[in-house]
């Protein structure tokens, strides 16, 4: 027994390759699309990188690091083998540039409480006095830790 030949087949076959061809072709741009968002993410990430390790400009780059973030979660898809560690590379990145940002906030407020120690012991000195005032004028942040200080000392009496 020998089937006939059906013709529908012939052009079931045909349309069949022709779809695999376009899935083939879609499934090709997609690996591609995934591709360069791999390297556009790795670009930023690198930035990130270059923004942290500048601790002088840590609090002007602000701004610049939110764009990259909105930027980052904008991307689209990367390729499977590489989503992990692309992760980890950009949360590390981010959280190195947070802890600059907070060394450089801190950083401030230590000298200041420096300061404030500093004054106050010139000022419990007899001729610390002067010497405060004359800090003070010099330092006008120093004026706030002078009557700061001073404060201090009259609530405590």
């Amino acid at each position: 027994f020998i089937p006939a030949l059906d013709p529908a087949e012939e052009e079931f076959k045909s349309l069949m390759n022709t779809v695999r061809e376009r899935k083939a072709a879609q499934a090709a741009a997609e690996e591609e699309e995934r591709n360069n968002n791999l390297t556009r993410k790795l670009a930023l990430i690198e930035e990130l990188n270059t923004i942290s390790a500048d601790t002088d400009n840590v609090n002007r780059a602000f701004p610049r690091v939110k764009e990259i973030q909105a930027e980052f979660k904008e991307i689209g898809e990367v390729p499977a083998t590489e989503a992990t560690e692309l992760w980890k590379n950009y949360q590390g990145a981010v959280e190195q540039f947070y802890d600059q940002l907070k060394v450089n906030k801190d950083l401030p407020w230590a000298a200041l409480r420096s300061r404030t120690v500093f004054i106050s012991d010139l000022n419990s000195s007899s001729a610390g006095s002067r010497a405060g005032m004359k800090l003070s004028a010099s330092f006008p942040s120093a004026r706030w830790a002078v009557s700061s200080a001073s404060c201090s000392a009259l609530r405590m009496a």
